[in-house]
């Protein structure tokens, strides 16, 4: 973020403002919360990294 001209104190009031807001759920967790909606059958079709697609039929 240097590079592209952001202070140091930019830099730190950003990191501190995103620290435990972008927290990813685990493949388990995203399923539950799924099936706690109402969808009946939920699968993943993808997943690269942290990256997963997650398809669910209501």
């Amino acid at each position: 973020k240097k590079r592209q001209g952001y202070s140091e104190s930019e830099i730190a009031h950003k990191r501190e403002a995103l620290e435990n807001v972008l927290i990813p759920y685990r493949p388990e967790e995203n399923h539950e919360l799924l099936t706690a909606a109402g969808f009946r059958h939920v699968e993943e079709f993808f997943r690269w990294y942290n990256f997963s697609g997650l398809i669910a039929v209501k």
